[in-house]
């Protein structure tokens, strides 16, 4: 049995097990005087052989959001990727977003990218008490060279996008300042291992 997530998990929640172990009642967080608990990391019912308590203790939920519209996704041209903006659209997606959001954060991370920053900007009004950081390897995938292709908009790049996925070349950078696929494996690569060492702390 596995306790119903709410909007605010409390940081155990106590559970007696049944006569023949396979079923398991709340307690609504009260426990035995002198219970001993373990596990901190792991989101099963974890038996304690000197009781007939658990205690379970959820994993953290990581939510991956990509950015409201900007005024890229709505065809307009841009000079380069860290400066694009949300479009109105977009802003009133990023209110709403905040609005209905599942969960109340204890970390709000965000790219160097404006579009992100004005996307979880709502949120991180509406949520005082929640860390905000910036990691500088969330953000999306920019491929095509920006000197080549400043001042176009997604319809004019988009033979050159083609051009480069029919590559299929994984090591292949195209300017000096654009990722290969390769390099946006590695950045994957270093974002895992930092939500990680999160985890672990």
């Amino acid at each position: 049995m596995q306790p119903r997530a709410t909007h605010s998990l409390p940081e155990a929640i106590f559970l007696e097990a049944s006569a023949d172990n396979n079923t398991a009642t709340a307690l609504n967080g009260n426990h035995p005087e002198g219970a001993v608990f373990y596990s901190q990391h792991s989101h099963h019912l974890v038996p304690n052989t000197e009781t007939r308590y658990y205690r379970y203790v959820p994993k953290k939920t990581i939510l991956l959001i990509r950015h409201a519209e900007s005024i890229a996704n709505a065809g307009f041209s841009t000079t380069d990727a860290h400066s694009i903006p949300l479009s109105p659209k977009g802003l009133a997606q990023a209110e709403a977003l905040a609005d209905d959001f599942p969960i109340v954060p204890e970390l709000i991370v965000t790219s160097l990218f404006l579009r992100t920053r004005e996307t979880a900007a709502p949120l991180i009004s509406k949520t005082p008490d929640a860390a905000v950081e910036t990691w500088d390897m969330i953000h999306e995938f920019t491929y095509l060279n920006r000197d080549v292709h400043r001042n176009k908009t997604p319809e004019e790049r988009k033979p050159f996008a083609i051009d480069y996925w029919n590559r299929r070349d994984p090591f292949y950078s195209d300017g000096p300042q654009e990722e290969s696929f390769f390099s946006l494996l590695r950045r994957i690569e270093s974002f895992l291992e930092k939500i990680d060492s999160r985890e672990k702390m």
